[in-house]
Parts: structure tokens; C-alpha cells; sequence
């Protein structure tokens, strides 16, 4: 096993299970112009933004409102342009303003990042990417409470963590490692709780501190995370020579790369049936709990299959050289439409 050169071809993934046939949101085109233009307004237009800027589409599509989503679209794309310049590394950081220092040591600078997300406010003469974050804090802050945002930070720092430690730590030593800490990694409790914008469903105390209910979320993020290892594989360790990956951690064990994918399949089919199991054993809440409750568990299911029919349609995982028939050079998103997914 190797992280370089070809890796096998004619392997399929229709055996992923998705829960909802594909939607796109009515609101993504305007919100994506909005996402574009915010992009360019603060220097975070990366030259593979497109490939990321549609995933908001495919994973709110019962986003109540344009400014809600174009919130959303903004904030993972964000996280997307800082994965890929400070942890990933395959954007220049000299094209955005980044020097050096910054790029070997983040922290301080991801620090103050943070704060400015928090306040809705960057100090006098910072960086239009400080600027940015302070923006996208003033958006989200208009339609959610002090308390979630809050939260949102706390998820949103735990994953940038994350994400810089994965450079350094030797997860094929450590299964359990791995996968407790690509929990964090993947931005997965971010993008569910930017479900509660997107959706209008602002969790109350009661439900969000409920242990079947934070287990769906945590099984929602967590199958999302292992689509992503898989569909992501070429991308990941052929050409960045990543070894964070789950389809890799699985071939370690001496399993073929085909046998790996098809265990990563089986987990996460295993993870959505356990996630409907649970389903059934959530409580009964009052009639304004529970009617955001269902909001929220609906938009879960949306994202979960979102996030599959994303993958599979995003320049971003497309490469000629793909182990995936679905991901070749020429396949195009009318061939998705049609398909059993």
C-alpha cells in the first residue's frame, strides 16, 4: 500500500445509502452570488471556490429563506479556504496575504479569527479576512442568539484544532485515535448546527441537551465525514499523500483498497440505520419544541444524503485518474440527476 500513483478503477458507489433522492434548494443560485461576492469582498475567493461554493444547495434544501443559506455557504466556504491554506496547503498563502510565520504557526492568527466570528467585529487596520469573519458573525448573530453563537464558536475552534493536529499525529498506530479525532476534523457539528440557521430551528435547551438527539446529530456527521473518505480518497491520499483518510486506515489492516471500500460503505449504511433506529426513540416535547424538533431531524436526514449527492456532482472530488466509475474526467452532473443514489 502506497500513497502515490494509480490506485484501482471500475469500483462504483451506489451502495451508499442516501435518505431523501436529491434536492436543491430554490434560494442557491441567489445565495451563491451572494457567497461570490462576499468571497471577493474579503480576499477569500480561492481558485477552486467553485467546486466548494455548491454545497450549501445539496445540503439545506429546505433553507427558509436566501440570506439564511447564502449565511451558511459563506461560513463552510470559510472553513473550506482556511482548511486548504493553513492545514491541506494547497492554496499559496503568498496569493492571500498569509505570510509564513503565520502559515508554520496558525494558532494566534486563527485566535484572533475567532474572536472577530464571536463579536461581529475586527479591530481597526486587521485583515480583510478578519474583516470577513466579523461579518459572517454579524449575519449569523441576526438570526440566532447570543448562546448558540457561542456555541458555534466552541465547535467551530475544536474542529480548527483538530485539523492542525492532524498533520502531525501518526493515526495509522491508533484506529480509535483516528476516528475520535476526524469526529473534530471534519467541521461535521458546524455544518449541523448551521442546519438551526438555514432551517429556523434554533434548538431550545431541552432538546439540544437531549442524549438520543445529540446522538443523531454526532451519527449525522460522523457518516457524512466517512463519504467523505471515501469519495475523497483519490484527492486525499494519491495526490496530497494524506494518510487521514478511513478508507487508508482500513487498508492497513491488510484489507484491499476494494475490500476497504466496501467496509467504509458497510459502517456508513450501518450509521444511518442506527440513526433511524434512534429516531423512534426520541421523547414527546410541547407543540413548539416539537414542531422544531422535526424541523431539525428532517434537515438532518437532508444533510446526510445532501452531503453524498454534493460529493458526487463537485469538481473537487472529480479526477480523471478517480478509483470511482461516478468521478471520471467527463462525468457531469446530468448523469447525477439519473442516478439510483
Amino acid at each position: 500500500m502506497t500513497t502515490t500513483g494509480n490506485s484501482p478503477k471500475g469500483i462504483k458507489l451506489e451502495k451508499i445509502r442516501t435518505l431523501r433522492p436529491r434536492r436543491e434548494s430554490p434560494f442557491a443560485d441567489s445565495a451563491e452570488r451572494i457567497a461570490a461576492e462576499f468571497a471577493q469582498t474579503y480576499g477569500m475567493n480561492a481558485r477552486n471556490f467553485a467546486a466548494f461554493n455548491t454545497m450549501s444547495r445539496f445540503a439545506y434544501p429546505e433553507s427558509v429563506s436566501v440570506e439564511r443559506l447564502a449565511s451558511a455557504a459563506i461560513t463552510h466556504n470559510i472553513f473550506f479556504f482556511i482548511d486548504d491554506l493553513f492545514f491541506d496547503r494547497v492554496l499559496s498563502p503568498d496569493d492571500h496575504g498569509i505570510s509564513q510565520d503565520t502559515i508554520r504557526n496558525p494558532e494566534p492568527f486563527l485566535r484572533e479569527l475567532m474572536a472577530c466570528f464571536l463579536r461581529g467585529q475586527a479591530p481597526a487596520g486587521s485583515s480583510r479576512m478578519h474583516q470577513g469573519l466579523a461579518d459572517i458573525g454579524r449575519r449569523l448573530g441576526s438570526f440566532m442568539s447570543p448562546q448558540w453563537m457561542g456555541l458555534m464558536v466552541g465547535a467551530v475552534s475544536d474542529y480548527l484544532s483538530a485539523a492542525g493536529e492532524r498533520r502531525e499525529v501518526d493515526y495509522l498506530s491508533a484506529g480509535t485515535d483516528f476516528l475520535n479525532m476526524r469526529d473534530l476534523d471534519t467541521g461535521g457539528l458546524q455544518t449541523c448546527m448551521l442546519l438551526e440557521v438555514t432551517n429556523d430551528c434554533e434548538l431550545p435547551d431541552q432538546a439540544r441537551a437531549n442524549p438520543t438527539l445529540a446522538q443523531m446529530t454526532w451519527l449525522t456527521y460522523r457518516s457524512a465525514a466517512w463519504v467523505n473518505d471515501i469519495i475523497s480518497y483519490h484527492k486525499d491520499v494519491i495526490l496530497e499523500g494524506s494518510v487521514f483518510n478511513l478508507v487508508y486506515v482500513l487498508m492497513k489492516d491488510g484489507r484491499s483498497f476494494e475490500e476497504a471500500v466496501q467496509e467504509a460503505i458497510r459502517l456508513v449504511n450501518q450509521q444511518i440505520e442506527v440513526f433511524l433506529n434512534l429516531e423512534t426513540q426520541l421523547p414527546a416535547w410541547d407543540l413548539d419544541t416539537q414542531d422544531i424538533v422535526d424541523r431539525y431531524v428532517s434537515g438532518l436526514k437532508d444533510l446526510m444524503s445532501g452531503n453524498t449527492y454534493w460529493h458526487l456532482t463537485s469538481p473537487r472530488y472529480q479526477h480523471p485518474e478517480s478509483p470511482f466509475d461516478e468521478l471520471r474526467s467527463g462525468w457531469t452532473t446530468s448523469r447525477v440527476a439519473g442516478t439510483a443514489f
